[in-house]
């Protein structure tokens, strides 16, 4: 079945209201997710309670919604800064594959295929929560930690291959696999109040 923008947005629309505007432009960033088209990410401006976390929900539940739309069901939110790594300037890329694992076990099931797997994790929504706090200065000071956060996301946006390193149970067996996992079909949502933004334009 084909799903146009303004099907998405009537659905959207019906579940999360007073955000028209905003409604409109991510049901076209989700158009684009489903049928491959490129370049539909989304970042959402907005202090506590503006209804960010709001949206992102009524997009997984417009994936839930429709069976033809079952590999793009899962999705994972997680904060920006949980992708520093341990020493200054690091970035753990591992968390954000190992979080769309969960959220694929969660979702599926621990038994489900590699090939499954692999397919539900590269067509995930991906919603990274206060991408604002990832300063790259920080009281006048370069931030080598955000500087390096911000180069990541920018790669993940563009498309990257992560190696998920996992212990599967198939046919009643555990495996250990390592499996490249490819960001450039996954919808990335970043958000953040971005505050003071408004007082620079």
């Amino acid at each position: 079945e084909q799903y146009l923008p303004k099907d998405i947005f009537e659905y959207m629309s019906a579940k999360t209201l007073g955000q028209d505007d905003v409604l409109r432009k991510v049901s076209v960033a989700v158009y684009k997710h489903i049928n491959r088209i490129l370049a539909g990410n989304i970042l959402l401006i907005g202090s506590s309670g503006t209804g960010k976390t709001t949206i992102m929900n009524t997009i997984q539940q417009f994936y839930s919604e429709y069976r033809d739309l079952k590999k793009f069901k899962v999705m994972t939110i997680m904060n920006a800064n949980m992708l520093a790594g341990e020493d200054q300037g690091d970035v753990n890329l591992h968390r954000l594959v190992k979080s769309l694992e969960v959220a694929v076990n969660n979702t599926f099931g621990l038994y489900i295929t590699e090939r499954k797997l692999q397919e539900y994790m590269e067509n995930a929504t991906v919603c990274i929560d206060e991408v604002d706090k990832i300063a790259s200065q920080i009281s006048g000071k370069a931030n080598v930690s955000g500087l390096a956060i911000q180069h990541a996301l920018l790669t993940l946006i563009e498309g990257e291959k992560i190696l998920l390193e996992t212990t599967r149970t198939i046919d009643g067996k555990k495996h250990q696999l390592k499996m490249p996992i490819d960001t450039t079909n996954m919808l990335f949502i970043c958000g953040g109040a971005f505050e003071g933004l408004y007082d620079q334009i």
